[in-house]
């Protein structure tokens, strides 16, 4: 039982944060305009908060590694109580940038320590294979919770479930696939899977239906990531020594974030700028023309994890490999402990 309190409580911070990014994503318009947001700057309160975490993780990691990972994740805690109910009462644009800013310092101190937790507290084996596979799937359940919140765009929310349902899904398998398949395996046929999901978005047509091709994407496109996310945090945390696991869990996770921002950005340009230059007539067929480049920026990115996981992966075998659950349980919380 203490094992399990262990991994929901730290479950719970990955939790809540992808549940504020999907209440902001389906609630943005409506609190632009309570709080008369203007339009140049109604994508910075989820802007700020992605770059305040990723700037943040690597400084708090090694932090943490210095006054201890406990300490660092219940202040971190704390204050991401404390300011998600302060950008609730928010009443102004400049409020709710400013406390948005600081929801994304106090979870840069809870990431990478949440690494550092799992590992000093759980020994390799089954029980850290669960821990991080279970920290990966309150991302998505949580971004699920803060989608159907909006409930005003509850249609275009639950579109997204898909997404949801097979991001839980890998996560939960994983706990039994990640000490029996070896890495290079797990990294490649999941990349596999994920390329089928831009180039159905690449190809759909227009006025396709929703179920003709945008359901399956959705469905399929979560699988490598969150692949890579566990495996990624277990390779991670065997590699260094128990000391600088925050530090390791800060890097990691500013890579992550790193990797999102530049993704994003690079899509969205070309995106518009195909748009741009497009020769349709009708706008939404000129727009289509710049969402096509996009993913099929995408599927060839995809195309290049399959590759570098081939290749960077190809001597790693199995991990998190130690005998029966029970078994791993640790009888002790080592001296870093963890916020139980």
């Amino acid at each position: 039982m203490r094992g399990v309190a262990i991994i929901a409580t730290l479950a719970c911070i990955n939790f809540l944060n992808t549940m504020g990014s999907g209440i902001l994503i389906a609630a943005l318009p409506r609190i632009a305009r309570d709080v008369n947001i203007p339009d140049g700057l109604i994508l910075w309160p989820p802007a700020v908060y992605a770059l305040a975490a990723g700037c943040l993780l690597h400084v708090f990691g090694a932090i943490g590694d210095i006054v201890g990972p406990k300490s660092m994740w219940v202040v971190g805690s704390f204050l991401f109580v404390v300011f998600t109910v302060a950008v609730g009462l928010a009443a102004t644009s400049m409020q709710i940038i400013l406390f948005r800013t600081c929801l994304g310092v106090a979870m840069s101190m809870c990431l990478p320590t949440t690494v550092s937790l799992i590992t000093n507290t759980f020994p390799r084996g089954q029980w850290r294979n669960t821990a991080f596979a279970m920290n990966g799937m309150a991302q998505p359940l949580g971004y699920a919770l803060g989608l159907v919140q909006g409930l005003p765009a509850l249609e275009s929310s639950i579109r997204y479930f898909p997404q949801i349902i097979m991001g839980t899904s890998v996560n939960i398998v994983l706990v039994y696939l990640i000490s029996r398949v070896r890495v290079v395996v797990l990294a490649v046929a999941s990349a596999y899977v994920t390329l089928v999901s831009p180039a159905l978005m690449a190809t759909v047509g227009v006025d396709a239906s929703y179920w003709a091709g945008p359901c399956w994407a959705l469905f399929l496109c979560p699988v490598n990531p969150w692949v890579l996310f566990s495996i990624s945090n277990l390779l991670i945390s065997d590699a260094l020594p128990a000391d600088e696991q925050s530090l390791a869990g800060g890097v990691f996770n500013q890579f992550a974030q790193f990797g999102n921002s530049v993704g994003l950005a690079i899509t969205a340009v070309i995106a518009a700028s195909v748009t741009e230059h497009s020769n349709e007539l009708a706008g939404k067929n000129r727009l289509m023309d710049g969402f096509r480049a996009a993913f099929w920026a995408i599927f060839a990115s995809t195309g290049a994890v399959i590759v570098i996981s081939a290749v960077g992966f190809r001597k790693a075998g199995v991990i998190g490999q130690k005998g029966k659950l029970d078994e791993d349980m640790p009888t002790k919380t080592p001296d870093t402990g963890s916020p139980c």
